[in-house]
């Protein structure tokens, strides 16, 4: 434990450091956002096979957060995702898959310095979360998708 925290202190060090280790930033650069985010029920709105979803779009980025792309039922295979009448919130994390407390939940340091936004536990946690460029331009993209393992270890 006493390694985790010295890490994550280390860690918290050198981002302070590379952003200059002050809270008064005059400026937008790299080590804050400082752009823009806009959501409302006319933008970033997304047509999905279960219905339409509404994100948000931040520093010129559409973001799309826990829309359902599939249900089960436990140990079930997956089927389609219930379809839904007008537009879906989908500017927040969805659900985790249920597991185990982890050491570092216990730990508000660690929490901090690796951000960690874990979100909640529940079996309905089929959910993807996109990040896109552009909307309805034609245009093709690279695809990078991640899906948790862990071995039941981590």
């Amino acid at each position: 434990m006493k390694k985790h925290f010295l890490s994550a202190l280390a860690f918290s060090a050198v981002l302070l450091s590379s952003c200059g280790g002050t809270s008064k930033i005059e400026k937008p650069d790299a080590c804050m956002q400082g752009g823009e985010i806009t959501a409302s029920s006319t933008i970033a709105v997304a047509e999905t096979e279960s219905g339409k979803v509404g994100g948000y779009v931040e520093n010129g980025i559409y973001i799309y957060k826990g829309v359902p792309y599939a249900k089960a039922e436990r140990f079930m295979p997956p089927v389609a995702a219930d379809k839904w009448e007008g537009i879906r919130s989908s500017r927040a994390y969805g659900p985790t898959c249920p597991q185990g407390k982890r050491m570092g939940w216990y730990s508000d340091e660690q929490a901090f310095a690796f951000n960690w936004d874990d979100g909640y536990p529940d079996e309905n946690c089929l959910r993807v979360n996109i990040w896109t460029p552009g909307m309805n331009d034609g245009k093709a993209r690279p695809v990078m998708v991640w899906l948790h393992g862990g071995g039941y270890a981590a």
